[in-house]
């Protein structure tokens, strides 16, 4: 199906083998960006560039695949791993816009508490209520060992290299 591409495991890049367009030489990038991933045009339909990498080194297509460092662009073989939603989800990488210390943590109603929660069997389960952003904080590490969550949930998206 992918015949036309080479596949490096350690760079994670995808080239051309043959000219298959203008702009899609032989040894050239494959791919454009669209929403944070590269993705590739064959066949009349576009494949995210991560699923053809699992796939030149697996030979299927999993249900989701996750970019452990939360790079998208990150293709190595290294950074790939066969997931489920579920899964994918609880390697999330933290929302850069949140006030918090961790995901999972918010103020109370009335703005002088924290509350911990978390997100387990497609349901949210309350872990309490503190004096303390890192009391909530403790309580939400502990949760997401108990529910199994990747140890990089949470952290801000790694740099390649």
């Amino acid at each position: 199906m992918f015949e036309a591409l080479n596949y490096d495991p350690s760079t994670g890049v995808i080239t051309n083998k043959i000219t298959r367009s203008s702009k899609a030489i032989v040894g050239s990038e494959a791919g454009s960006l669209a929403k944070g991933y590269k993705q590739i045009y064959i066949h009349g339909r576009y494949y995210k560039n991560h699923r053809i990498a699992f796939y030149k080194i697996y030979g299927y297509f999993p249900e989701q695949i996750d970019h452990i460092n939360h790079n998208k662009l990150d293709n190595r073989i290294v950074n790939l791993r066969e997931t489920t939603k579920q899964g994918n989800m609880r390697n999330k990488a933290r929302d850069c816009r949140s006030k918090f210390k961790m995901q999972g943590i918010s103020k109370s109603a009335n703005g002088k508490k924290f509350i911990a929660a978390i997100g387990h069997e497609w349901k949210r389960i309350h872990l309490g209520t503190f004096d303390t952003e890192d009391e909530a904080c403790e309580a939400r590490i502990n949760a997401e060992l108990k529910y199994n969550y990747h140890e990089n949930h949470g952290m801000q998206e790694i740099p390649e290299g």
